[in-house]
């Protein structure tokens, strides 16, 4: 069975979740996606994901 593709795409060693966002952004994935690598990569709950992504948009 081939892996989602949310789960196929890894962060560099050294790239903070906010950076692995950014670049997923940068490469034009929604949201939703962006969501799904990071909770999955990082092991970041929903419960933070909202400050997460709130954080994010203060900082662009």
């Amino acid at each position: 069975m081939k892996e989602p593709d949310f789960r196929a795409r890894r962060p560099q060693p050294d790239e903070t979740a906010s950076a692995y966002s950014a670049r997923l952004e940068a490469e034009g994935h929604e949201e939703m996606f962006i969501r799904k690598e990071v909770a999955h990569h990082f092991n970041m709950g929903v419960d933070e994901m909202g400050d997460f992504f709130e954080n994010s948009r203060k900082r662009a």
